[in-house]
């Protein structure tokens, strides 16, 4: 508990061994693997060729090839999509991350690009 004063002072001292302990299972390393399977963009803003883009901190996933489909009546389009079928995680394994499980991880962003 903190202690209101008008002269603070600085203390340093070592960390005990068993608290040094404690703290390194949750520094190590654990393998993860991200299981990323990319179907379809529907209703996308324009009729143009989009790639998906998967982010995790400094971990990334891109789909291949840029892919559109365009649905036209009368020779007006009406529907765009694009249509990927893509497994983004094949020929990862695993990786090694600095997370204590998986709610650590954070937030998993998907960019169209």
């Amino acid at each position: 508990m903190a202690e209101k004063t008008d002269k603070p002072v600085l203390l340093v001292r070592n960390i005990e061994v068993p608290e040094i302990n404690k703290a390194a299972v949750h520094l190590a390393p654990k393998e993860y693997q991200f299981a990323i399977q990319l179907i379809a963009g529907i209703a996308l803003p324009e009729n143009q060729k989009y790639t998906v883009q998967v982010r995790n901190g400094n971990v990334e996933f891109n789909s291949d090839d840029k892919k559109t489909s365009v649905f036209e009546e009368n020779g007006k389009i009406i529907s765009s999509y694009n249509r990927f079928n893509q497994n983004l995680h094949e020929g990862r394994g695993t990786m090694k991350l600095p997370y204590i499980d998986t709610t650590d991880m954070g937030t998993v962003f998907v960019y169209l690009i």
